[in-house]
């Protein structure tokens, strides 16, 4: 009976942490599958051919919504392409279920596109190109990380002439980016 329950897979999905990639550099290849595997679901073996491989740990998580008993086991893999050119990590099938296959470009090393992929980079807006005295406006400060870092913080600008009060709390998020995936901290 445990063995029926482990078998049980509605969802396979395949996703990357960034694409386009850049030659002799690692990315991540998550696969997500909604159901509980055992351990061996899942061998980047068929990805050697492009890649070099690192290894791929599991981790599992179980969740009850109104009544209902969910499970999701997650596996991540580091990978390094070799070479540029555009790649493909085919359909990873676990249970029956198939994710969808994925292209990845990747980059030569120094190359101009590479240049574009930017780390970090601050995105800023105001509500109203001409104010008058006493006219209140909105300032947006965005700021992009991609690099593995714990926090970033943004601090108001200093204008002369100007009453700059922060409205709220900085608010945390997700974006992706020509295809890379960057922390936004508004």
């Amino acid at each position: 009976m445990s063995q029926l329950a482990r078998a049980d897979v509605s969802e396979v999905t395949a996703t990357v942490d960034r694409n386009p990639v850049t030659a002799n550099q690692s990315f991540v290849l998550t696969v997500t599958v909604d159901g509980d595997v055992g351990n061996d679901s899942f061998s980047p073996s068929k990805l050697l051919k492009d890649f070099v491989v690192g290894r791929t740990s599991v981790s599992r998580q179980t969740s009850m919504i109104n009544g209902r008993l969910s499970k999701q086991t997650r596996f991540t893999t580091v990978l390094i392409p070799q070479a540029a050119g555009e790649y493909k990590i085919p359909e990873i099938t676990i249970g029956g279920v198939s994710s969808q296959p994925i292209t990845i470009e990747v980059l030569e090393a120094g190359s101009s596109q590479e240049k574009e992929q930017e780390t970090a980079f601050l995105e800023a807006q105001v509500d109203s190109e001409q104010v008058y005295l006493q006219q209140p406006i909105t300032y947006v400060a965005r700021l992009f990380l991609a690099a593995d870092l714990n926090k970033g913080n943004l601090v108001p600008p200093e204008a002369e002439n100007a009453d700059v009060q922060q409205i709220g709390r900085d608010e945390e998020s997700t974006q992706m980016v020509n295809g890379r995936r960057y922390k936004v901290y508004q």
